[in-house]
Order: C-alpha cells, then structure tokens, then sequence
C-alpha cells in the first residue's frame, strides 16, 4: 500500500521527472513493490543527473547501485543515441523489477547490466567512464572511490549520493555507515587530492559529492 510519504515525493518542484509518466510509474512500482523504496535517487538529485548527463561529452555512464532501475533508466533517456550505461546491482531478487522498467522505457540497448558486488565487479571492467554516479552501500563509500578513480576518463565526473545521510553526517552519529561517508569526505578533502580534482557538495535530495577530474595525472 502507497503511503504518505509517496505523494509527498511526488510534490516535488520539478515536475519533469515526477510528472514524466515513465519515471512516476517508476518511482511508484518502487513505493508499492519495495521494501526499502527510499533508497531511490531523490527527485532534486535525478533532476541534475538528468540535465547533467545531458552534456554531449558524457557518452559513457556507471551507475553503481541499480535497485529498480530509476537512475539507470535516466542517463540512458537523456544521454545521445550512441551512449552507453553501465550499472551494477548486488541484489539479483530486483532483476524482474528492473527488466519491466528498462522495457517499459525502451533503453534496453543503452543499458549493461551486471549482477554482482560492485567491489568485486569494478575491478574487472576495463573501461573509462565520463560520469560515474555512486549510490551502493555506505560503508564501502572510500573503497568505491579508490576503484571509481581508476575508471574516470579525464574531465570526468563522479557523483555519490546520500552525503548528509539522512541528516546522521550533520549530527556525527557513531554508526559505521555515516563513519564511512566522513572517512570519504576526508579523503577527498586531502590537498593532495584537490590537486587533481574539482569539489562540490551540492544540498540536494540527501546532499551530493561532486568530484570532476582536472587533466592533472593522479599521483
């Protein structure tokens, strides 16, 4: 059954994905075929995703952490014709949800699926990605960076949601998860890393960790 919290999701101000009849059907099998449906990308963040990887020059898409498809489904609709997305989901029991949702968008020739930790995944792709967006399991956020920065084409971009964590990163909560998310804002805020990259926390959704690659070589 649809809760409350579905129809204020879908109140957002930007009505072009909440209203786009794709993605409401989307976002509602999630709410009401789910059990965890909050852990879809919110609709501020899909929103900049969308007009982000709009950009002619992001052709090659990650997507770590598949779920229902919502991300996955959004850079193939707004990338050109010849882009390709890849996305990596560790919860196979998704697989029928995801494959009505790819059908139903008609982006199944944009999109490679694997089944399979993305930890264990990453290092076997042997691919360079223009944008590369992060929204797996906290608590392997810094490993997923050292693996993410080795796939990043130069110029590119990596993404990670859910930065505030729900409010816990604010509040230094003790939990491994939100320990993580710090640890990986650490990490990046290191000046020997800001050599190499650009930053941005943006406030959207659940705040986000912009990192863009300079063409200055990673040491």
């Amino acid at each position: 059954m649809i809760n409350e919290d579905f129809y204020l999701l879908l109140e957002n101000q930007y009505d072009f994905i909440t209203n786009d009849p794709i993605f409401y059907i989307i976002i509602r099998n999630t709410w009401v075929k789910t059990a965890y449906p909050q852990m879809l990308t919110h609709p501020d963040t899909a929103a900049f995703l969308y007009i982000l990887s709009k950009n002619k020059n992001i052709n090659k898409v990650l997507d770590i952490g598949t779920f229902t498809g919502f991300s996955a489904i959004l850079f193939a609709r707004s990338t050109s014709n010849n882009a390709i997305i890849y996305t990596i989901e560790k919860h196979k029991e998704y697989e029928n949800l995801i494959n009505e949702h790819i059908e139903l968008a008609n982006v199944k020739s944009k999109i490679k699926i694997f089944y399979d930790d993305a930890l264990l995944r990453l290092p076997h792709i042997n691919e360079k990605f223009d944008l590369i967006y992060v929204d797996a399991d906290k608590i392997n956020y810094p490993r997923y960076l050292d693996l993410c920065l080795k796939l990043l084409n130069e110029n590119g971009i990596i993404i990670f949601d859910n930065i505030n964590w729900y409010k816990n990163v604010e509040s230094n909560k003790p939990d491994k998860k939100t320990k993580a998310i710090k640890e990986l804002i650490d990490k990046v805020n290191k000046k020997s890393f800001l050599n190499n990259f650009q930053k941005l926390i943006l406030p959207l959704g659940d705040s986000i960790l912009i990192l863009q690659k300079n063409q200055l070589k990673i040491k």
